[in-house]
């Protein structure tokens, strides 16, 4: 029984050895990716109230580098996270806690990239392609009390 034990840990650390940064990275939810960046207030995250295993937090995980918060350098990357931008818009299909804790996933994720990667040719293209104009939308939604406040 204990050989046995052995051998399943010897394949299950194997198996982690031959997988790369970025597959061992998807295996993290976005709840332990926030937490562990501390750019997103417990407030919003805190106490299960990230919905995990969902479409937009798989989209996210795939637009990362698998090295934190920060985005990936992939020619797909801006596609990625354009298409996670969008799921961050107001919407009938789902609710205001599930929108304002997107949008405190991406806007960490910019900034996490913008202060440890300036350089980051998917952030340089996101800012090329309006970037600034959608986050100052989500601003004013603050300000008008639509949505968030002062945490987001």
């Amino acid at each position: 029984h204990h050989r046995n034990k052995l051998v399943a840990r010897h394949f299950e650390i194997r198996r982690d050895r031959d997988l790369s940064p970025r597959n061992k990275y998807q295996k993290l939810s976005s709840a332990t990716m926030a937490k562990s960046s501390g750019r997103c207030p417990p407030s919003l995250i805190g106490g299960g109230r990230i919905i995990e295993g969902s479409q937009f937090e798989a989209t996210l995980l795939h637009a990362l580098d698998g090295q934190g918060m920060i985005l990936s350098s992939e020619p797909n990357a801006v596609e990625v996270f354009s298409s996670a931008m969008k799921m961050a818009q107001f919407s009938d299909a789902c609710g205001v806690l599930a929108l304002e804790q997107r949008r405190c996933l991406l806007l960490a994720a910019i900034g996490a990239t913008a202060e440890s990667m300036p350089n980051n040719q998917t952030l340089i293209s996101l800012m090329n392609a309006g970037l600034l104009v959608t986050i100052k939308s989500w601003l004013a939604e603050i300000m008008d009390g639509k949505l968030g406040g002062g945490d987001l």
